[in-house]
């Protein structure tokens, strides 16, 4: 009931118009790493592998915002990814953007619902039939909302052999520091 909530209220400030973000660089690991903190304490049996760069990676955002973008982006698999063993966090630098990509090994996103899939106006029904988890179909349009309000974009694909990457990018912020 609270990620709900959370989510209802994040959807409606986001699609206010003239909502500014107070964003600062961040280094991208600690965020991420909060995330699945926070993750594993809700689910300790879907293990997170992280693939991220050597250096310290920065990127511009509200940290808070991003958290709950990667805790949304992680409790879709746990819900939604039937027969996923895992989830694989990517992070890396290309060009001007910061990639983070949650990469899964379940049974993929549906066709007909790719085109939806962040638009608010999935349900549970839409994608598994009536014994599906409960869903009121707004946690990746919360996610959307706040990658573009970062000035950043979202997508999302099916891997050939099985599972769904959702992907997201924002600013990079200042410069990556090899260590």
């Amino acid at each position: 009931l609270i990620r709900t909530t959370e989510n209802l209220l994040s959807i409606t400030k986001f699609n206010s118009r003239g909502v500014v973000i107070k964003k600062i660089p961040e280094v991208v690991e600690e965020i991420t790493g909060c995330a699945v903190v926070k993750f594993h304490k809700a689910h300790p049996d879907m293990p997170v592998f992280v693939d991220k760069p050597d250096g310290i990676l920065f990127a511009d955002m509200d940290a808070t915002l991003i958290e709950q973008v990667l805790l949304n982006l992680f409790e879709n698999v746990v819900y939604h990814a039937d027969g996923a063993t895992g989830i694989v966090l990517k992070v890396e630098r290309v060009g001007d953007r910061t990639w983070i990509r949650v990469c899964d090994d379940g049974c993929g996103i549906p066709p007909a619902v790719m085109p939806h899939l962040f638009d608010g106006k999935l349900t549970a029904n839409d994608d598994r039939g009536p014994d599906a988890c409960r869903s009121m179909g707004i946690g990746l349009s919360v996610c959307y909302s706040i990658i573009k309000a970062h000035g950043g974009d979202m997508c999302a694909s099916n891997e050939n052999d099985g599972g769904a990457v959702v992907s997201f990018w924002l600013p990079n912020g200042g410069e990556e520091i090899e260590y």
